[in-house]
């Protein structure tokens, strides 16, 4: 369990979603837990290690423990095409021997059947971890982007501004803000073809919500592991920090919705898009980042993560708003060999 300082620590430092308690949590039932500058989860013989430090720090270059053992005239990176990834997104080498020491300390601490890992880098060291696709993180730079506020709606009525629509009501601000925005002109006429058919605003997770996400799992093939995400987002939504955005067209029929979370200090999170097969409207997702990022802005936010590339659909979404990958996602699963007189007992029980 973590203290309610250790938590306030952990948002004053989180930059994935998976630093934030509540959310995982939330999707994996588990009790979250502070192992010297990483984050993890426990729960009966499940372990989710984040293998993220939290005292992050992009302007000091650091470099693995292999390649730290070499002289400066040793090194060649060469061959580890991961790590020359990142440097061109500019985030550091990854040191993991912090994290291979915390993960050691995790795994005598609570003794686990099945260690789920997530890392920038997956060191040689980790033995039996079956690893899944890896990924990178999406970052929006607050500081260099300009994107168009959102006209706010409030009691379905555009123009006016509530606490939770920040906006302007101006049609000539609106358009001197979008001659100065970065974004691509297809992208500028979607979110105005959006304004005129969509209205936005923040609302509970309800039974247009849960419906969406059903017709949404249906509609895709996903692995287990990720169905029970998307089937838990209901509890998630519950949290004080997650935000649930909708977008409703002008019969009031939910087009798609955004679930977003402002708890980190510098960062918010683009946690999940949903939307709508029967009343597909193009541009609401942009209409409803855009929503998100004028919050992120009002909250005093330098990023927001926009999570996983996903596949290229969801990669071009994501680039076309000046989205970068700054982070590795590496995950994998160890799982502890039972011992003889454990399968015997499992045996005996199914008799």
């Amino acid at each position: 369990m973590i203290t309610p300082a250790e938590r306030a620590m952990i948002l004053a430092r989180a930059y994935i979603p998976e630093h934030l308690p509540h959310y995982v949590t939330a999707i994996s039932q588990t009790e979250p837990f502070l192992i010297g500058d990483f984050v993890a989860h426990a729960r009966g013989e499940h372990l989710i290690f984040v293998g993220y430090p939290l005292r992050f720090d992009s302007r000091v270059a650091v470099i693995s423990s292999e390649a730290r053992n070499l002289g400066p005239a040793q090194r060649d990176f060469s061959s580890q095409q991961a790590l020359l990834e990142m440097t061109k997104t500019d985030i550091p080498f990854f040191d993991d021997a912090p994290m291979l020491a915390a993960l050691d300390d995790a795994k005598t601490r609570f003794k686990p059947r099945v260690v789920s890992i997530l890392a920038p880098a997956l060191p040689t060291a980790l033995e039996n971890c079956v690893p899944s696709a890896p990924d990178e993180y999406y970052r929006l730079d607050l500081a260099h982007l300009i994107v168009p506020p959102v006209i706010a709606t409030l009691n379905g009525v555009k123009g006016k501004q509530s606490p939770t629509n920040l906006g302007i009501a101006s049609a000539q601000e609106s358009r001197l803000a979008m001659t100065q925005t970065r974004l691509p002109q297809k992208t500028r006429n979607m979110l105005t073809r959006a304004r005129r058919e969509v209205s936005v605003s923040e609302s509970k997770f309800g039974k247009e919500h849960a419906r969406l996400i059903e017709e949404f799992l249906r509609a895709h093939r996903f692995d287990d592991a990720t169905r029970l995400i998307f089937q838990r987002v209901s509890e998630y939504a519950k949290c004080e920090t997650a935000r649930v955005i909708d977008a409703r067209n002008a019969r009031g029929d939910l087009v798609a919705f955004d679930v977003a979370d402002f708890g980190a200090q510098h960062y918010a999170f683009y946690m999940f898009n949903v939307r709508s097969r029967q009343h597909n409207l193009p541009g609401a997702s942009d209409l409803l980042l855009a929503q998100i990022i004028e919050r992120a802005r009002a909250e005093g936010k330098r990023y927001v993560n926009l999570g996983l590339g996903v596949d290229a659909g969801v990669a071009f979404f994501k680039r076309k708003w000046g989205a970068a990958p700054f982070l590795k996602h590496c995950a994998c699963v160890q799982r502890a060999p039972r011992a003889a007189w454990q399968i015997l007992l499992d045996h005996d029980v199914r008799s």
